[in-house]
């Protein structure tokens, strides 16, 4: 299990997924939604070259069309979140506050405009998350797992019993969303009983 294939639409806990893997040693590379790899690994990269000369390599990839040539050498990790509708709120609350993964304890109470297409978010997260799982049908992969952000959010030993590594470094990364939607969010439980879990 040397090279790791994390997908996730985001809002997902998807970033606590590969820094457990960063923090055992494995190489990172980030895919954008547009396919571009982040800048901040370089300008001129080879993600092949970075494939074929890493032994342990994580690639996090938000790009759901990314599909890397030997797939029988990657883990492919779908990044899933079972509470669809609070995706789509931490995704607001994220993009109002502009606190992705490191939080701040205070924020002012954020409005939903009514004109959002909530149903449209949640059914586009939905696509992504079915996508990936054809994905992992209609390729060979070393393996595939499905993980919820709901179960990694519990405890880090969730993903030590999946994946069973020697933590090298102990940066501090598995912190959650310390925000209740409830609290912060505007008329939060009537659109939660609209667009929530059922």
């Amino acid at each position: 299990m040397d090279k790791i294939l994390i997908k996730s639409v985001g809002r997902t806990g998807s970033h606590i997924i590969s820094e457990y893997f960063k923090n055992c040693g494995y190489y990172y590379v980030q895919i954008h939604f547009d396919g571009k790899i982040d800048k901040d690994v370089s300008d001129n990269i080879d993600l092949q070259k970075i494939i074929e000369s890493k032994e342990k390599l994580v690639v996090y990839s938000h790009d759901v069309n990314y599909i890397p040539k030997n797939t029988e050498k990657f883990v492919l990790i779908s990044s899933v979140r079972r509470n669809k509708f609070d995706q789509y709120c931490s995704f607001e609350v994220a993009q109002k506050t502009n606190q992705w993964t490191k939080y701040k304890k205070n924020v002012d109470k954020i409005s939903i405009e009514k004109s959002k297409d909530i149903n449209g978010f949640i059914y586009a997260y939905t696509q992504y998350q079915n996508t990936v799982l054809q994905q992992s049908r209609n390729y060979k992969w070393n393996d595939f797992k499905e993980i919820y952000y709901e179960d990694i959010i519990e405890s880090i030993d969730y993903l030590k019993k999946i994946f069973p590594l020697k933590l090298l470094y102990t940066n501090k990364v598995f912190e959650k969303s310390p925000y209740n939607y409830s609290n912060i969010i505007v008329d939060y439980e009537t659109l939660n009983k609209l667009y929530g879990e059922k």
